[in-house]
C-alpha cells in the first residue's frame, strides 16, 4: 500500500512538471534560434518550411512557421549554421555562415521574394544576430580568442576578466586560495565587486565549482574549451545558485571531418627576459605538451574528441624569515639585546647580559646547531633561508561523446579530469625548510540528453558527477538528474 501510495505521489509531481512548467529557455549551453518569415512588404508567412543544419556535423531540425510568421528552433550546439526557407510562391531563402555562441538566444528575421520555388536565393555572410528574447548582459569568449589571445599557464579561465565588470576576485584582501584544500589553478570572477563565491561556473552545464572554497574548479586547457560565456547582468531563474555573475563554459566536440593537433610549449631562463632594474631572470621553468584529435564514428550521427595535456613546473626556492640564536647567544653572550635581562643574565668583566651556557637545554643546544640556521642579526637572531624548489605537475583529459539520435535527440557524454601533484622537499640542516607532498586530482563527468518533443516543447537531462581532492580535503558530489521541461511560446507578434 505504501509503495503504490509512493508512486502515485511521484507520478503526480512528475505531472504537475509537465503541465506547469513554463521556462522560455532553460538549456545552460544550446542556442535557441527563433525569428520572423515574411515576403517583401513585411507581412507573415505563415506555414513556411524552416530548415537549420549544423555546417560541421550536418546535424539538422525542421519546422514551420505559425499564423504569425514566427518560427522557433531549440537545442542547437554551439557552431557555424545553415537556415535554408520554403513557401509555396516564393523564392528559397538559403542563410549561410549564421554562426551560434554557447547558451544564445539569437533572433534573425527573414524576408522572402515572390516567384517559383526552383528559384533559390542564397546569402552569404553572418547575418546579424540579435537577442529579443532577454535583457541579460554577457559576452561571449569565443573559440579564436581561446586559442590565440597569450594564456599564461594556457588557462582559459584567466579570459573571463576581459568582460566589462569582472575582475579577479583573488586580488581581494578577503579572499583566499587555501593551500590543501584547492588546487593552484583553481579561480574566482567578481561581477560588480561582488565577493568569493558570488559567480556561478558551469562546464556543458554541469557546475563546475570547488563547493568548499565557492572558486572556480579547473577548466581545460585552451585546445580543448569551444568558448564560453560571462552574464555579468539579468541572468534569468535556472542560474538560481549565482547572485552576481555566471560563466558557461562548453568543452569541444568532434564533427564530420577528422582534426587533431600535437603541441609543446616551453618557458626557461634559457628564454626568459631579464628585469630591467635587477636584471634577474625568472626562475620559472614550465614545459606543457600534448594534443587533441576528434572527428566522426558514424557520420553524420557518432563523434569524438579527446585531449590531453601535462605540465612540468619547477620554481626555485622562496626567501624566508624566521628568529634563531647567534653563534654568540650560544656561547652565552647576549650583549648586543639592548634592554637588560633578568637573572640568570648578568654583567661579566663589563659585558651585560652574559649567561652560562650550561644552563641551556641540552636537546635544544642540539636543534640549534645542527637543525637550524644561524641567527644573523646580533640583537635579534633575524635570519634569511631558502626553502626548497618547488616541482609541480599536472595531467590534464578531456573526452567527449556525441550522438545524433535524430533529428529532435541529442546526447553526450563528457569526461574532464586532471591530476596534480607538488612534490615533497626539504632541506639538510634546516627542519623549517620543507615542502609538504600535496596531491589533488577533479573529476567532473556529465551525460546530457535533449528532446524535441514538439515545436513547443523541449525536454532537457543533464546528470553529472564531481569529485575533488586535495592534500587531506575531499568533496564528492552526485549531482540529482535535472528534468526540465520547456515551453517555447512564441512571443513575438508579426508586425
Amino acid at each position: 500500500m505504501h509503495v503504490t501510495r509512493m508512486l502515485r505521489t511521484l507520478m503526480g509531481a512528475f505531472a504537475s512538471i509537465l503541465i506547469f512548467t513554463s521556462v522560455s529557455s532553460a538549456q545552460v549551453t544550446n542556442a535557441t534560434l527563433t525569428g520572423t518569415v515574411a515576403d517583401t512588404t513585411g507581412a507573415a508567412v505563415p506555414g513556411a518550411h524552416f530548415h537549420v543544419e549544423n555546417s560541421a556535423t550536418n546535424a539538422s531540425q525542421d519546422t514551420v512557421t505559425n499564423a504569425s510568421g514566427v518560427y522557433n528552433v531549440g537545442r542547437l550546439l554551439p557552431g557555424p549554421y545553415t537556415v535554408t526557407v520554403d513557401a509555396n510562391g516564393f523564392k528559397r531563402k538559403i542563410q549561410t555562415e549564421i554562426t551560434l555562441t554557447v547558451g544564445q538566444n539569437a533572433t534573425v528575421d527573414i524576408a522572402l521574394e515572390v516567384g517559383s520555388t526552383n528559384e533559390t536565393v542564397t546569402v552569404t555572410g553572418g547575418a546579424a544576430l540579435v537577442n529579443t528574447t532577454n535583457s541579460e548582459i554577457s559576452q561571449v569568449i569565443g573559440e579564436n580568442s581561446v586559442k590565440e589571445l597569450p594564456l599564461n599557464g594556457r588557462n582559459p579561465a584567466n579570459l573571463v576578466f576581459l568582460t566589462p565588470g569582472i575582475s579577479n576576485v583573488m586580488f581581494s584582501t578577503a579572499s583566499k586560495l587555501q593551500g590543501g584544500q584547492s588546487l593552484p589553478d583553481e579561480t574566482g570572477a567578481s561581477a560588480g565587486g561582488g565577493r568569493q563565491g558570488s559567480t556561478y561556473y558551469l562546464l556543458d552545464g554541469a557546475p563546475n565549482m570547488n563547493t568548499y572554497l565557492l572558486l572556480a574548479a579547473p577548466f581545460p586547457n585552451s585546445d580543448a574549451t569551444q568558448e564560453f560565456k560571462v552574464i555579468s547582468n539579468n541572468f534569468d531563474a535556472r542560474y538560481g545558485f549565482a547572485p552576481n555573475a555566471v560563466v558557461s563554459v562548453q568543452t569541444k566536440s568532434g564533427t564530420n571531418q577528422i582534426h587533431g593537433d600535437l603541441f609543446e610549449f616551453i618557458r626557461n631562463n634559457n628564454l626568459n627576459a631579464a628585469n630591467y632594474f635587477s636584471h634577474a631572470v625568472d626562475s620559472l621553468k614550465r614545459n606543457q605538451f600534448g594534443g587533441d584529435v576528434g572527428g566522426p564514428i558514424l557520420k553524420d550521427k557518432l563523434f569524438f574528441f579527446v585531449n590531453y595535456q601535462g605540465t612540468r613546473e619547477s620554481t626555485n626556492a622562496a626567501r624566508n624569515t624566521t628568529y634563531t640564536p647567534t653563534q654568540a647567544m650560544l656561547n652565552g653572550d647576549f650583549s648586543a639585546v639592548p634592554t637588560t635581562l633578568k637573572a640568570p643574565f648578568a654583567t661579566v668583566n663589563g659585558k651585560p647580559n652574559q649567561v652560562n651556557p650550561a644552563l641551556f637545554n641540552s636537546a635544544a643546544v642540539t636543534i640549534a646547531t645542527t637543525a637550524l640556521p644561524l641567527g644573523q642579526t646580533p640583537a635579534t637572531g633575524l635570519t634569511n633561508y631558502a626553502g626548497p624548489a618547488q616541482h609541480d605537475s599536472y595531467n590534464e583529459g578531456t573526452a567527449r561523446i556525441d550522438y545524433t539520435i535524430n533529428d529532435n535527440q541529442h546526447l553526450f557524454v563528457r569526461s574532464f579530469t586532471q591530476y596534480y601533484n607538488q612534490k615533497g622537499g626539504s632541506v639538510n640542516g634546516n627542519i623549517l625548510a620543507w615542502l609538504q607532498a600535496i596531491p589533488g586530482k577533479y573529476f567532473n563527468e556529465a551525460i546530457g540528453h535533449t528532446w524535441a518533443i514538439n515545436a513547443k516543447t523541449l525536454n532537457n537531462i543533464t546528470l553529472d558527477r564531481r569529485t575533488c581532492e586535495c592534500g587531506w580535503h575531499s568533496q564528492r558530489q552526485l549531482r540529482r538528474c535535472l528534468l526540465l521541461v520547456e515551453s517555447h511560446q512564441c512571443c513575438r507578434s508579426s508586425g
